[in-house]
């Protein structure tokens, strides 16, 4: 008799543990050990009902990762999967203990923020902070950066419900991934309205994309010393049949979240290639070189060096014709996966450029170990060259740099002539800008009469 109570203890025991096991599985995230949506819901629930009753204030933050799918595509599910849990243990770190963090899905996570004793806007800064270090993930530095969204219940909100809340900062977060300006964006009225705006623009961009209705023009590059014209930069257009022309600061974020970036870029590569390997055999002096933007998708795809490679044949452009450009902060994202790609498209004799650089945290280990040829220094740092020394002294170090690493600088956004004066006598090699030639088609006179005179600019 012992025994068998014995014997049924430990099974009363065992079945309990299996009945804890189950409901922390039932409310939990397998992957993280985060609170699941089902659990974030009920004390949402609860909190809600508390917050009627006591009025006390309550906030919900939702985040996603921007550009989640690109770890995914490239360096694996299981990757994706690793950073995921890594994001989780960062969250738990920044927050209280009193708040509930939970993983809903995917990449996007939530965080309930109650009794009112902390600043939902400061928690949602310190979310923030949390990314600025990137995550090792592989051997590479991914530099991830959440889009956050908030929803707040004051004291004074009798009628507010759980899913209400939930949805507003979840409208809030897409205001934040619209935007990508790196803040903690709270929901407003207007963003139900905005939201529908986008949803429609999104897709009539996945049409556009499909149909080529997204189409390059053409800036000119031109050499500081002679006013000679060195290369044409492709720029992507959108002329909306309805709201007329979308800016590219628009349409190009929406599609890298709506995953068209690389179809984008691809479609833009193509006609801007044809287009080139379509200019009059006469131009004199100097082959001219194109510069073609691409996405981050693009320069991570193991496939994508082939892609050019055909197009340089099929367009019969020499490689050394062709610069491709990449941000310096998409560079940063994903180092050692860029590299080892960009060293594919470095052997076919592809020149690879980092534009607007400056405004990332490029160090010189990252200059010296990527494949490039050219630097674009950002528009922010030349607006007052002509008025402003300490702008002066930086654009001289980037020019000094540049020399050192052997490496050509192009200033970008050059709109004065005071400007032009200034990197002349600093030694620029290029320049960019609305003085030296505003972005259009290749038939444009600006661009001919700059061909055939190549007058000097000093």
């Amino acid at each position: 008799n012992v025994l068998a109570l014995l014997d049924n203890r430990v099974l009363v025991d065992q079945l309990v543990g299996a009945q804890d096991d189950l409901r922390h599985q039932a409310f939990h995230d397998p992957l993280t050990g985060l609170a699941n949506r089902a659990l974030f819901n009920d004390r949402l629930e609860h909190a809600v009902h508390q917050q009627r009753r006591d009025r006390r204030p309550l906030a919900v933050l939702c985040l996603d990762l921007d550009d989640f799918k690109l770890v995914n595509d490239n360096l694996g599910h299981p990757a994706g999967d690793e950073l995921l849990v890594r994001v989780a243990e960062r969250l738990i770190g920044c927050l209280r203990s009193a708040d509930t963090v939970a993983r809903l899905g995917g990449d996007e996570f939530a965080v309930l923020i109650e009794n009112g004793a902390d600043d939902p806007i400061r928690t949602g800064e310190r979310v923030l902070e949390a990314f600025h270090a990137p995550f090792m993930l592989e051997g590479n530095a991914l530099l991830v950066r959440p889009s956050i969204g908030l929803a707040v219940a004051t004291s004074d909100d009798a009628n507010v419900t759980a899913s209400t809340l939930l949805k507003e900062a979840d409208v809030a977060m897409y205001s934040a991934k619209r935007a990508r300006n790196g803040t903690v964006h709270m929901f407003k009225d207007d963003m139900h309205l905005a939201d529908s705006d986008e949803l429609a623009l999104r897709q009539d961009l996945a049409r556009a994309v499909a149909s080529r209705d997204i189409y390059p023009v053409f800036q000119p590059i031109v050499e500081v010393a002679t006013g000679r014209v060195s290369g044409l930069e492709a720029l992507a257009r959108w002329d909306h049949p309805v709201h007329g022309p979308i800016p590219p600061l628009r349409f190009i974020p929406m599609a890298e979240q709506a995953g068209l970036a690389s179809a984008l870029g691809a479609s833009i590569l193509d006609q801007a290639m044809a287009a080139f390997a379509a200019l009059p055999a006469q131009v004199s002096g100097p082959p001219l070189r194109l510069a073609v933007n691409l996405s981050p998708s693009q320069l991570l795809d193991p496939g994508f060096a082939d892609e050019v490679e055909q197009l340089l044949r099929r367009h019969r452009i020499p490689a050394d014709q062709l610069i491709l450009e990449i941000t310096e902060g998409a560079l940063l994202t994903h180092i050692e996966s860029a590299c080892t790609h960009a060293t594919t498209l470095d052997r076919l004799g592809v020149a690879l450029a980092v534009d607007d650089f400056g405004v990332g945290y490029s160090s010189l280990s990252h200059l010296t170990t990527f494949p490039l040829q050219i630097l674009k220094i950002d528009r922010s740092f030349l607006v007052a060259l002509d008025s402003n020394p300490e702008q002066e002294d930086f654009v001289k170090a980037l020019l000094n740099l540049g020399r050192s690493l052997g490496l050509q600088i192009i200033a970008e956004g050059i709109e004065r002539a005071g400007q032009l004066d200034v990197l002349q006598g600093l030694g620029c090699d290029l320049a960019q800008g609305f003085l030296l030639g505003r972005p259009g088609p290749l038939e444009t006179s600006i661009l001919s009469h700059a061909w055939q005179q190549a007058p000097a600019l000093t």
